[in-house]
């Protein structure tokens, strides 16, 4: 096996211990790190560099959320040097139905979340072919169930033009993912630069959110499988079948001090008394 190479985004200082301690759990494996971020705050160069002293920290601008800069670090990189390309980003805490506060930022890191089960996940691809990305299933959202249409229009208009075949694709909500080095290969063919990311910034269908279900179409163009190797089967088609066809049927969202509220069909059917969300990762 050649060796990984880790491509995290720090936007969100606060967050840089939990992408330092998810970082951590990969480094049993040959690696390469790359850190971006657009701030220039001596305090996290030093920590980083303390951290992590063969890493290389680009500055970018504030382009393209997390996508442009995983993408200006994918163009200057030999992807035949690398087997497995893992890409992390801080993300801000948010209610969006089945997640609550830092719930999605968990189960996107998942895949990392300890050293035993970043090596379940690197094991899983070594002996599973079929395999090119893996991530957390609730995470994971079926092309035929975007809720953003305008971003799915975007990418097949993209796709139209580079000649390549429509067809039904997963993507990761969130972009956080452990994926095969030489998927990307065609995405370092584009030779895509910021100035693509200026000429769309509305939120809803802007280029970064059509590239971010691009990561998941290249991974079934090139014949591979977007999969999640830790939740069963059935709760995956539970969730894949169900609550990505009813979004509205439940939802998870927090009020007052971080108090945890779960609604069915628009009922509340559980309130905590207290903050109960999962614990960061310190």
């Amino acid at each position: 096996m050649k060796p990984i190479l880790i491509i995290a985004h720090i936007y969100y200082l606060a967050q840089w211990s939990q992408i330092k301690a998810t970082i951590d759990n990969m480094l049993d494996f040959a690696h390469d790190i790359y850190i971006t971020s657009p701030h220039d705050n001596e305090e996290f160069k030093q920590s980083v560099y303390t951290s992590f002293p063969q890493a290389k920290l680009i500055k970018v601008g504030n382009i393209g959320y997390d996508i442009y800069p995983f993408i200006r670090v994918i163009n200057q990189i030999n992807l035949s040097n690398y087997s497995y390309i893992v890409k992390l980003h801080t993300k801000r805490d948010i209610d969006h139905n089945v997640f609550a506060s830092n719930e999605w930022r968990l189960a996107l890191m998942q895949f990392a979340q300890s050293k035993n089960i970043f090596s379940k996940h690197i094991s899983h691809l070594e002996s599973h072919q079929q395999a090119g990305m893996l991530s957390c299933y609730k995470t994971i959202v079926t092309s035929n169930y975007d809720p953003d249409k305008a971003a799915s229009i975007f990418l097949e208009k993209f796709i139209t033009q580079h000649n390549w075949p429509i067809l039904p694709y997963r993507f990761v909500a969130g972009t956080m993912f452990i994926v095969r080095a030489n998927i990307l290969q065609s995405l370092q063919n584009l030779k895509l630069t910021s100035e693509n990311f200026d000429e769309a910034n509305n939120h809803k269908s802007g280029f970064a959110h059509m590239v971010e279900r691009l990561f998941g179409y290249l991974v079934y163009k090139d014949g591979y499988q977007l999969q999640d190797i830790i939740a069963p089967k059935i709760l995956q088609s539970f969730f894949f079948n169900f609550l990505l066809r009813y979004p509205n049927f439940y939802r998870r969202h927090t009020v007052g001090k971080g108090r945890l509220v779960i609604k069915i069909m628009g009922l509340r059917v559980y309130m905590s008394r207290r903050g109960r969300l999962p614990p960061e990762q310190k």
